[in-house]
């Protein structure tokens, strides 16, 4: 799959070079500027047709007509579009080319741009696909026009060929007006094509900055522009971008993005000024009776009011059965408890983080399970090690046949066993997992699967969780065999529960 470390900007040179290589160079070093002080990566998009081929024999001359004339008129050279190239890279652009016929798809290649782009009116061009799939190149594709169901196809077709590749929300209506840029389709395609990098191929009207700010929004991270730079006598079309105007669409993505945050929900983290701005609001824990030092207390014991001091226990310290709680000192009745250790954990409280993280890791993966269904967790090293070591098993059927589903949340990791009496295949469902079968090491992602037979020793592991669906031969309980006889000797190491139960729900 395509990997961004940044929003990538795109730069949409097309025909406003006017078939001039000075002019041509004029915007990439217009564009330089504009760019300046944004953190984003930014890459300059040419187009190329090998006009010979790509229109008629008959019709070349042909100034009548709209495309001919404009496509004539405004032709480079092939030793031009190389100049034009480097001064692009000189300024620090990747580089992108549009090919609109097989000839191009190989001038594509052989003047090595960084990604090879699919025009919206391409996106059903088979026989032009079946050649820019050949290219060893990342992969950008225009959406405008098309139905979901061709969409799929197209997905399939690169998906099938390890292709990496983006999808780009488009509307091929030259200016597109807001009411026509049906912008939830950034929302419907995340949804239908996972771990797909989508974008914004936009032909509004450069006065307009909100259809990028609801992109940014959306989740799009490629942003495609149509740019030029306009003379006297050159004048740009009603959705390409001067300079100046490009600026203040650079920055209304940057400030969508300060607006929205972090892309990753792994790496959200608490503002320390909105935790500040809240703390004075919460209960603090009051003793309702004296209380001795070293004597240990419940929510019992205790009132909960505000105002509450810096190191007061709060009542979110407290819940139905997590925490077993000594006093420090000695706490008058009605005084702050602000001295306190917290003696031990309830091992109930942490199955309970665990359920929870099962369960929203079910929820993102979009994985609907039974509420009744038995649920085994696997602490192998003690509860309090879970997130090193475990499994969570949800058995969805055990006959003659089985089916469980497997899930482990981010870090952790299932050591090695066999089985005697079971064989097993597993397929991974969302996320990916690092697969350890008689020795050998692989990495599996959503779609692979592979058979652990009876007697091979294999374990697993996940670096930013997975869900793992696995089917198998009757399940036995006494039926799996551990490298490490410590984990054997561990008579406590499972926990039985449900996703139906709610004690685990309250903590």
């Amino acid at each position: 799959m395509l990997k961004l470390e940044r929003p990538l900007i795109v730069y949409e040179m097309a025909n406003n070079h006017q078939g001039s290589l000075e002019h041509g160079k004029t915007i990439v070093r217009e564009l330089a500027r504009a760019s300046e002080g944004f953190d984003f990566d930014f890459a300059i998009k040419f187009q190329y047709r090998d006009l010979a081929t790509f229109i008629h024999p008959d019709f070349q001359d042909r100034l009548d007509l709209k495309f001919v004339k404009r496509f004539s008129e405004t032709r480079l050279s092939e030793d031009e579009f190389l100049a034009l190239k480097r001064e692009c890279e000189a300024h620090g652009f990747q580089t992108i080319c549009t090919p609109f016929d097989e000839v191009s798809v190989g001038k594509v290649i052989e003047h090595g741009f960084d990604f090879i782009k699919v025009a919206s009116c391409s996106i059903r061009d088979w026989p032009l696909l079946e050649r820019i799939a050949e290219a060893p190149l990342p992969i950008i594709a225009s959406t405008g026009g098309v139905t979901f169901a061709d969409v799929d196809k197209v997905v399939s077709f690169f998906n099938h060929r390890n292709k990496q590749f983006a999808l780009m929300h488009c509307v091929g209506i030259y200016p597109t007006e807001q009411r026509d840029q049906t912008m939830n389709r950034i929302d419907w395609f995340q949804r239908r094509y996972r771990d797909t990098v989508i974008g914004f191929s936009t032909h509004e009207r450069p006065s307009d900055t909100l259809a990028v700010a609801v992109a940014v929004a959306k989740g799009a991270r490629i942003f495609e522009k149509h740019v030029g730079v306009e003379t006297e006598t050159i004048k740009l079309n009603k959705y390409s971008a001067r300079p100046d105007q490009v600026k203040r669409w650079l920055s209304t993505i940057r400030k969508s993005l300060a607006l929205c945050g972090e892309t990753d929900a792994d790496d959200y983290q608490v503002n320390p000024r909105e935790l500040e701005a809240l703390s004075g609001l919460k209960r603090g824990a009051f003793a309702k009776k004296p209380l001795r030092a070293g004597e240990h207390f419940t929510a019992e014991d205790v009132f909960f009011a505000m105002p509450n001091s810096p190191r007061q226990l709060t009542a979110e310290g407290f819940s139905v059965h997590n925490i077993k709680i000594r006093a420090e000192h000695d706490f008058e009745a009605k005084a702050a408890i602000d001295s306190f250790v917290i003696d031990e954990i309830d091992v109930r409280a942490q199955i309970a983080n665990i359920m929870h993280q099962v369960k929203s890791q079910l929820n993102q993966a979009r994985i609907a399970v039974q509420e009744n269904v038995d649920v085994e967790l696997s602490h192998h090293y003690g509860v309090e090690n879970f997130a090193e070591t475990g499994v969570v098993m949800i058995t969805c059927i055990n006959r003659e046949y089985a089916k469980k589903l497997i899930i482990q949340v981010p870090g952790q990791t299932q050591p090695e066993h066999a089985h005697e009496k079971k064989e097993e295949t597993f397929q991974i469902l969302w996320g990916s997992a690092y697969i350890k079968l008689n020795g050998v090491t692989r990495k599996y992602y959503p779609g692979d699967s592979v058979t652990v037979g009876r007697g091979d020793r294999h374990s697993f592991w996940t670096k930013d969780g997975v869900i793992i669906e696995e089917v198998s031969t009757t399940h036995h309980a006494d039926d799996s065999y551990y490298t490490d006889p410590a984990i054997s000797k561990n008579k406590q190491r499972k926990t039985q529960t449900n996703l139906k139960e709610d004690w685990w729900m309250k903590i």
